[in-house]
């Protein structure tokens, strides 16, 4: 079994029309989907994610992001440019509702950042110095506390995917991330 917190953007032009309907991109993500594990279409974990999706827009994200379930044991979320995000089973059932919060609230700092989601609020302080998965780190926090949740779910977050990563060099990002976390 292979653990990975990807965390990052795969640049496909998708159409933000859900997971289990038509639209021009669902051959590629589709088949994506299927190296990762499949979907999961109903049941607890998709509707915990909706959940949690919901409570974030609610705290002010713009436009409807469609969340997608993998059904993978992997600790992992992805952001899909046109407003998707695919989170994994694993991530779901090993995560508290904060943690699955903070890992959702990560993705949309990314399409949001990358000037693929508008939002009506603004990223200031995430500067240019700042990687991107700092950067989504910080979004993801201001967005949690705006959605009245611990922002300090995100260390947490990333402490236990630093537990489940096999790699030295993913442990050591994520410890950077961490510390980066800790510090601002």
């Amino acid at each position: 079994m292979r653990y990975v917190f990807a965390l990052a953007i795969s640049m496909l032009t998708l159409t933000a029309t859900g997971c289990t309907t038509a639209d021009p991109g669902r051959l590629a993500w589709r088949n994506w989907a299927h190296q990762q594990g499949g979907l999961i279409v109903a049941g607890a974990a998709v509707d915990r994610a909706e959940a949690v999706m919901d409570q974030l827009h609610r705290a002010g994200c713009g436009g409807k992001v469609a969340v997608c379930v993998l059904d993978s044991d992997a600790l992992a979320a992805y952001a899909w440019p046109a407003d998707r995000i695919f989170v994994t089973r694993g991530l779901i059932e090993k995560t508290l509702p904060d943690e699955l919060a903070a890992a959702m609230a990560h993705e949309l700092g990314h399409l949001i950042s990358d000037g693929h989601l508008a939002v009506g609020w603004s990223l200031q302080g995430v500067g240019n110095t700042l990687d991107k998965e700092q950067a989504a780190d910080q979004f993801g926090c201001r967005m949690l506390g705006r959605a009245g949740m611990d922002r300090g779910a995100m260390e947490r977050l990333l402490v236990k995917v630093r537990g489940a990563a096999p790699d030295p060099q993913l442990r050591s990002r994520i410890d950077q991330r961490i510390a980066h976390l800790r510090a601002g």
